[in-house]
């Protein structure tokens, strides 16, 4: 009987260890896949963030070319004014001048100068006829672009000045005299009758 109640509380007890030993593996597991899951949680809602931000971020619009207005497409496509026949020369001399000489600008002038005076006519002459051919080239791109962009006409107070100024001290040099003429305009301008005025207009 000994040995029977022997064999039962050996069994007991390993019975009780494989329990003891079966919940502690599942209290690892179950602490294992929370304290996964508590340190995964952060970051698969940080990546989730990002693609949602990544999703939802708009789309910076393009930016919109700035249209020129009438003035700043006339004073654009006004053709330049051709160089002179020295400012010609002047472009060949500094191509063969020393690189010291082309460094200083007042230095590359004088010796622009000195050989200009010096070059022989029909140099010169070469010059003067490229000279002759960009004008012409200007001319005709002048004519089109006053097509283009016709002069505004002068209203009745424009005209009225334009033809004071011909009898006027508004084309002396001493600025004195040029402001006090410009004073003693407006005030003629400012006397006349509205029907005065008027006949500026068609005049």
């Amino acid at each position: 009987m000994f040995s029977t109640y022997k064999r039962y509380t050996s069994s007991a007890i390993l019975g009780t260890q494989s329990l003891s030993r079966a919940f502690t593996r599942l209290s690892l597991s179950t602490y294992a896949s929370r304290s996964f899951s508590s340190c995964t949680a952060p970051l698969l809602k940080e990546e989730a963030t990002k693609t949602t931000k990544k999703t939802t971020k708009k789309k910076k619009p393009a930016k919109k070319e700035k249209k020129l207005s009438q003035l700043q497409l006339k004073r654009q496509e006004k053709p330049k004014h051709p160089p002179s026949a020295f400012a010609l020369y002047v472009r060949d001399f500094t191509k063969t001048a020393s690189p010291e000489t082309r460094s200083n600008i007042g230095e590359l002038s004088k010796a622009a100068s000195e050989a200009w005076n010096n070059e022989i006519y029909a140099n010169k002459i070469k010059y003067e006829a490229m000279n002759k051919e960009l004008r012409d080239d200007y001319k005709v791109k002048m004519e089109a672009w006053r097509e283009k962009y016709p002069k505004r006409p002068l209203n009745a107070y424009q005209k009225f000045l334009s033809e004071y100024l011909k009898n006027s001290s508004l084309k002396s040099k001493d600025s004195a005299e040029r402001k006090d003429a410009f004073k003693d305009a407006v005030k003629q301008w400012k006397s006349l009758t509205d029907d005065e005025k008027a006949k500026w207009k068609t005049a």
